[in-house]
């Protein structure tokens, strides 16, 4: 190409020429000055040749330079651009009123190229993600659905489990003198089979909701959802003779109702799995960081196995330490979730025997 728009031209054709994603180069004037090999797999085109002198303005339809035309003038002001784009196929571009029954994805950024402070071209770079698109759609569909079966466990089936409880109970003590020991043990387990069956359904459904986008947010006093824990868990607390000490907390902007459940889990856990003969103490520390909160609950607890430690957060995982210990296997997959719904992350820290720290980190806003 002679009319190249600058000396360092031969290096940016050298790399525009060996990628496998479809690449052209067009002057201020929408000339396409290059085009690679890769480019004839996109919007039809035969061949790159037949590309270069022709002007964008002539290779698409009225209506499509109309959704390009703003993308163009932001990149020759010096901004990059970038869209998710579709084609028929045919290869040809569509909008998003288009409806056709076969349509190909792709990904198109528009690069300014900037030297001497001065943008003398375009870079356009198109890759299709056809496969990567249609699995997301495929996962999200996956996901409605879970959705739907979550709503139908929550309505349809929890009732007559509750049903099966309050039944079984009712039972319990009206035939208590009536009953011979194996009677009542069978009786205990299925009220008990109930309660946890009724446990799980309702831990899916917490599991599931975290994804709405209508949960709100307020500020939280993190000191007040340590108090209301301390109370919602007062008769564990009592039991076991268990201590939860804390730091001064921060406040910030979240969902009280999903930092008690984080909290709540979190601390329940340290209770639930202490060492026998050992009163359990949990530690709630707090340490302030440039653009983060950073909170570690700590106990003195069994602790967890070295193998065991990357399973925790996954969903329906229940530790082998303790079999006697209840749970749904859902409380720490739902905290790993509240976590990353405000953009953070969580792990462990923990010795066998000895205990276990969990600490998670979350964003500071403005």
């Amino acid at each position: 190409m002679n009319n190249h728009p600058s000396n360092d031209w031969k290096l940016l054709e050298a790399m525009m020429e060996v990628v496998p994603i479809g690449m052209t180069y067009i002057a201020p004037d929408l000339e396409v000055l290059y085009a690679n090999p890769a480019i004839k797999n996109y919007h039809g085109f035969n061949s790159s040749s037949e590309l270069i002198g022709s002007y964008i303005n002539d290779l698409f339809p009225p209506h499509v330079m109309e959704f390009i035309r703003p993308i163009i003038n932001a990149t020759l002001n010096g901004e990059t651009v970038s869209f998710l784009g579709r084609t028929d196929e045919q290869g040809q571009l569509l909008l998003n009123d288009d409806n056709f029954s076969e349509t190909y994805y792709f990904q198109t950024t528009y690069l300014p190229h900037v030297s001497n402070e001065t943008v003398k071209g375009i870079i356009i770079i198109i890759e299709e993600i056809t496969s990567l698109k249609r699995a997301e759609l495929e996962l999200t569909e996956k996901n409605n659905y879970l959705e739907q079966f979550t709503h139908m466990l929550a309505h349809d089936v929890k009732e007559p489990v509750r049903t099966v409880k309050t039944y079984g109970d009712l039972l319990s003590r009206k035939l208590a003198n009536r009953l011979d020991e194996q009677e009542q043990r069978f009786l205990v387990y299925m009220i008990d089979s109930a309660q946890r069956l009724y446990d799980f359904i309702e831990g899916l459904r917490a599991f599931n909701a975290i994804d709405s986008e209508d949960l709100g947010s307020s500020q939280v006093n993190l000191n007040s959802i340590v108090q209301a824990i301390k109370d919602n868990l007062q008769l564990r607390v009592q039991e076991t003779m268990a201590r939860i000490e804390s730091d001064n907390l921060p406040v910030i902007q979240a969902n009280e109702v999903l930092l008690t459940q984080l909290f709540q889990n979190l601390v329940s856990n340290g209770i639930k799995f202490s060492r026998e003969e050992v009163v359990p103490v949990i530690n709630i520390r707090y340490t302030e960081e440039e653009k983060h909160h950073l909170i570690c609950i700590e106990d003195n607890g069994i602790g967890i196995r070295k193998e065991d430690q990357e399973s925790v957060f996954n969903l329906f995982y229940r530790l082998k330490v303790k079999p006697d210990a209840k749970g749904t296997g859902l409380g720490l997959a739902i905290c790993r979730k509240i976590v990353r719904y405000y953009k953070g992350d969580i792990w462990v820290a923990s010795t066998e025997g000895q205990g276990t720290t969990f600490c998670f980190r979350l964003p500071k806003t403005d």
